[in-house]
């Protein structure tokens, strides 16, 4: 999972998106990228939703650790790269995916700002 930037409507769902991951079972880390300050948000999120988990591990006929995230905070230059995929964040929340021969720029937010223009360029599709 990757975050462009923390405002309500890019981060509201994560918290249902753990808690979903945890009551069907899985146990499995989320891996989770975004910029400085995301270490903290998966902190607040879990802290909010411990009192509900919290209740639920004791009528659970099994016993569930609490959900796992990896979070890795990045900055601008970071690459992911695996499965067949390359994601590169920039500054102003965005990121440009890499796949095969394919290149998608993703603004976070839309605004004219130099370095949009300087990762979109050359790219087969701007998503926003």
């Amino acid at each position: 999972m990757f975050f462009t930037h923390y405002h309500l409507d890019h981060r509201a769902d994560f918290g249902p998106l753990l808690a979903s991951r945890w009551r069907r079972g899985n146990q499995t880390p989320l891996y989770v990228f975004g910029p400085v300050g995301l270490q903290a948000l998966v902190e607040n999120v879990l802290a909010l939703r411990r009192q509900d988990l919290d209740f639920r591990r004791t009528v659970r006929s099994e016993s569930m650790n609490l959900p796992k995230v990896a979070a890795t905070e990045v900055e601008d230059g970071f690459a992911f790269d695996g499965y067949r995929l390359t994601v590169a964040p920039f500054v102003v929340a965005q990121c440009r995916i890499e796949t095969g021969d394919r290149r998608i720029a993703f603004p976070g937010v839309a605004c004219p700002y130099g370095n949009l223009i300087k990762n979109a360029f050359g790219a087969d599709a701007l998503i926003h």
